[in-house]
């Protein structure tokens, strides 16, 4: 078991270390797929936790209070469009997504699937420069917005991401874009909670529109209460990011201590 053997399958040439580097080999292994499946149930239990504490917080079976513990104002029934304006995207075609810029992200349905953008849309596929979005009058946007797919399979896919301006969305997209009376962060979550596929048209492709969307009546906090709930959501999507980005990291490591060993 000291030498290095060349097993001969089919023609196939495969080198073998010894058995006592084949255990520390494997026994590396086990123990980095170990520690991968903690992070995986870890994960679990906390994207369990936060869709669970959603559905409780937004229905105010749970409440925050203040400081003081003095609880907050009742919550008010309202239209989404009282405190958002709804606002579709634009057509993208080919001729313009080859422009080698990074000045206005174009942003797109399949950007919405990126590791990078859990939350943030921060990476893009598109881009083109002020001077063409001018030349072809697109009005890009200047202000944070909650960006959602508006019709298609990705509609129902639910997925919703803050952009961070400036930033064009193509047509399949929806932005809303919050006032004074809704802060940014809680609206994602708020987002989050809303099943926004519900108010799809009936028809072949479900869509949306942003009148209908404007219409939803929603149940608003004060905007003390908004910060509070958006605060306790960040920080657990900080932790949750936290795990994913430990499982990408084993994902990288492990392929490419795998490559360099076994080549």
């Amino acid at each position: 078991c000291t030498k290095i053997f060349i097993l001969m399958v089919s023609n196939l040439s495969v080198f073998f270390p010894s058995c006592q580097e084949q255990q520390k080999i494997a026994s590396f292994f086990s123990t980095l797929d170990q520690k991968r499946e903690l992070n995986e149930r870890k994960l679990e239990v906390l994207e369990k936790l936060k869709k669970g504490l959603m559905q409780k917080i937004f229905t105010r079976e749970i409440r925050f209070k203040k400081e003081d513990g003095v609880d907050f104002p009742d919550w008010k029934i309202v239209s989404l469009g009282s405190v958002v304006k709804a606002k579709g995207g634009a057509g993208f075609p080919l001729r313009l997504q080859n422009e080698e810029t990074n000045e206005v992200p174009f942003f797109k349905v399949s950007d919405l699937n990126k590791f990078e953008n859990r939350m943030y849309l921060s990476l893009a596929d598109k881009f083109i420069s002020f001077e063409t979005a001018k030349k072809e009058k697109y009005h890009y946007f200047n202000e944070k917005g909650v960006v959602l797919a508006k019709v298609g399979a990705a509609l129902m896919l639910e997925r919703k991401r803050i952009a961070i301006p400036p930033f064009l969305i193509d047509n399949n997209l929806m932005a809303l874009f919050p006032n004074e009376l809704i802060n940014i962060n809680f609206l994602y979550f708020l987002c989050l909670h809303i099943n926004f596929s519900s108010l799809s048209q009936v028809g072949a492709i479900p869509s949306i529109s942003a009148n209908k969307v404007e219409r939803l009546n929603i149940e608003l906090p004060s905007m003390e209460e908004q910060e509070r709930i958006s605060s306790f959501f960040v920080k657990l999507d900080e932790r949750i990011s936290l795990c994913r980005d430990k499982l990408e990291t084993f994902k990288v490591l492990k392929k490419g201590l795998m490559q360099q060993m076994f080549a």
